[in-house]
């Protein structure tokens, strides 16, 4: 999709090291520029400036602490095989959220687009808070009193602090992130989720949404 790709290893994702990412790239001179950037602007990294006879280093420019660690790296490679396995397994949750949850007073993700094959990263309804008498806030409390684990995924940019202190923006400013941004929540997704887990994510949900649906 362009000269650089990226992938997250944090744990919620299909491929978990604890924490971290890989970079691809088919171009050599970005890839050596990386390999720089990511170990403190060095020439060489520590395998190599050692591998046969002591070379030493050089630091050429400054650079970041960015390389994975062996630990990391072995958490990931046996995970390699599983990727298919997990994508279909999320994907069977996203689908079963889907049908389960028609009917309730939730804005439900798109459908993915022919040409394009979804992560099944995040699943993240929108409430219409027209028909609630309540807001996202107890909401999200009421499911966390069901025991079941939700996300803000995410606060929009301009409602952070900084952004709003240093460029002076307002929820008038981006119309469209601040609808989505008082809406949007996460249900718990995961390979490891069994059917049952998504009803009763499901059956929480519902209970919820009845007892704060407007009259």
């Amino acid at each position: 999709m362009g000269d650089v790709g990226c992938f997250s290893f944090y744990p919620t994702k299909n491929i978990a090291t604890g924490d971290g990412g890989m970079l691809i790239t088919q171009d050599p001179r970005l890839l050596a520029r990386a390999k720089v950037l990511s170990l403190h602007g060095m020439t060489a990294d520590a395998w190599s400036r050692f591998a046969g006879e002591p070379r030493g280093y050089e630091v050429v420019e400054p650079g970041f602490k960015y390389n994975m660690s062996d630990l990391a790296a072995a958490l990931a490679v046996p995970q390699l095989p599983k990727i298919e396995e997990h994508w279909r397994e999320r994907q069977r949750v996203w689908s079963q959220y889907n049908e389960q949850m028609l009917g309730l007073p939730l804005l439900l993700p798109p459908a993915t687009a022919a040409e394009s094959r979804h992560a099944y990263h995040l699943y993240t309804p929108l409430l219409v808070l027209e028909r609630l008498t309540a807001g996202r806030a107890e909401i999200v409390a009421a499911l966390e009193a069901e025991n079941i684990g939700t996300g803000i995924h995410y606060t929009p940019v301009h409602q952070q602090p900084y952004y709003r202190q240093r460029f002076g923006f307002k929820d008038s400013d981006f119309p469209s992130a601040t609808f989505v941004g008082e809406r949007t929540f996460s249900l718990p997704l995961s390979s490891a989720m069994s059917a049952q887990d998504v009803s009763d994510v499901v059956t929480a949900l519902t209970r919820i949404c009845r007892y704060y649906a407007v009259p």
